[in-house]
């Protein structure tokens, strides 16, 4: 039921999503996966407050889940509170260094705040996560893009080409960021 309500709501079929997060609360009230099913829910619901009361429930039940400290950070960037946010995302990390996920949610907050070099750090680490993954290879490519760091992007992709020659999505993300890299980097000022 937990992923069924998480599946509905992220299509957006809220009523029936409310029908099983209903269901969790009435059979299993104190696990706090049915919390952060709520808190789902409620969020695309755009109750953002309730959300988070809801996720802090999850966290009063669980408070050593990684999970719940980033779902509750993203709730905090989405009420504009960025302090409370990079403490909750720093919090999740803290919890589980090996998460590759709370790595990139953190280094996206920096990213977001013009914290370039502490993205840069955190989308390192969370390479060093998951040595296989492309998704921070990826999170990483962009950061220099977005800073207009031809060479560094150039170089980047070329090493994740070298260092995931198996990853097709890597080799994906090589080829259309270079692609994007190429054509970024030649469009006139202006």
């Amino acid at each position: 039921h937990i992923d069924l309500a998480n599946l509905l709501t992220a299509g957006r079929d809220l009523k029936q999503a409310q029908e099983h997060t209903d269901l969790l609360l009435e059979k299993n009230p104190n696990d706090p996966q049915t919390h952060v099913a709520i808190a789902n829910l409620l969020a695309a619901h755009a109750d953002f407050p309730a959300a988070i009361k809801e996720i802090q429930k999850a966290i009063a039940l669980a408070p050593d889940r990684a999970d719940s400290y980033t779902t509750l950070a993203l709730l905090q960037m989405r009420i504009n509170q960025p302090d409370a946010a990079e403490t909750n995302f720093k919090k999740a990390v803290e919890l589980n260094p090996k998460a590759m996920n709370a790595q990139l949610a953190l280094g996206s907050y920096y990213q977001s705040r013009d914290r370039f070099a502490d993205a840069e750090q955190q989308f390192r680490r969370a390479i060093d996560a998951d040595p296989k993954s492309a998704d921070p290879r990826a999170a990483l490519a962009r950061l220099y893009m977005a800073q207009g760091k031809k060479a560094e992007t150039e170089d980047f992709l070329k090493q994740v080409k070298r260092d995931l020659p198996e990853n097709s999505a890597a080799s994906r993300l090589a080829g259309k960021e270079e692609l994007r890299s190429a054509a970024d980097f030649k469009r006139p000022p202006g």
